[in-house]
């Protein structure tokens, strides 16, 4: 791909976008701590469709929402997010008979969201894209359940971010991390498009979950919101834990 045009994502949006998320979780946290004792399959007791107001430059088509089955089990979850017309709820009576995390209720929908995604027409959408599918896909995640809420996104230097030192147990990231490939001289994320009008996608993230590391997240678009992603390991720690 040679790119007509590239378009950094500021550090400021990336922050505000981090913070909306923040309050998403808290909702859904608050949401999943009230359920007690319940273990299984039943429809989410939080409005997935929240999660679309966290990007400003994003929509779900019109007509359409987003609904959850979510599923417990001795502190473990995940939910199945389906785009579904507006009025459509999730049944509990689905939920009967539904066993383990993989064998779930009936599908309620549609649960290739990215067809059901409008965006504003700036390159910085298809970014907003990139971390909407991703938190999507974990909505009512918890324990064993969790892979993507372990990543903090990079927007400045590894060495000068307070939130990455936070994320690491509040060590020096410059004492303990070897780069397998040599580091971007801008971190923030960015999107470069091409005159064929297709779209890459480029932002780095931390993570100790499985082994401490800083990973580059390449997603290429070619029609609409469709997202083919390959995750790089660009530097790797001495630390680390599993779930």
């Amino acid at each position: 791909m040679k790119p007509a045009k590239r378009s950094w994502i500021p550090e400021e949006d990336v922050d505000r976008l981090i913070e909306a998320l923040h309050g998403f979780h808290e909702k859904v946290g608050e949401a999943l701590g009230r359920l007690g004792d319940l273990d299984g399959w039943f429809p989410a007791p939080y409005d997935p469709t929240e999660l679309i107001t966290c990007f400003p430059r994003l929509r779900l088509r019109h007509g359409i929402r987003l609904a959850a089955y979510q599923f417990v089990s001795h502190g473990n979850g995940n939910a199945v997010v389906y785009a579904v017309p507006a009025g459509r709820e999730p049944d509990s009576r689905e939920c009967a008979g539904s066993k383990g995390p993989v064998v779930g209720p009936r599908e309620l929908g549609d649960r290739r969201l990215w067809l059901h995604l409008e965006g504003d027409g700036s390159l910085a959408s298809y970014f907003e894209s990139s971390i909407f599918q991703r938190e999507a896909a974990e909505v009512g995640a918890m324990w064993h359940g969790c892979d993507w809420s372990t990543h903090t996104i990079i927007r400045r230097h590894p060495y000068k971010s307070a939130d990455l030192s936070k994320a690491a147990g509040g060590r020096s990231l410059s004492t303990s991390l070897e780069w397998l490939k040599e580091p971007p001289f801008d971190w923030r994320p960015v999107v470069y498009s091409s005159e064929d009008g297709s779209v890459l996608v480029d932002f780095y993230t931390y993570s100790r979950f499985g082994r401490e590391g800083i990973f580059l997240h390449h997603d290429s678009y070619s029609e609409g919101f469709s997202m083919v992603s390959v995750v790089q390991t660009i530097g790797e720690g001495d630390g680390g834990y599993i779930l």
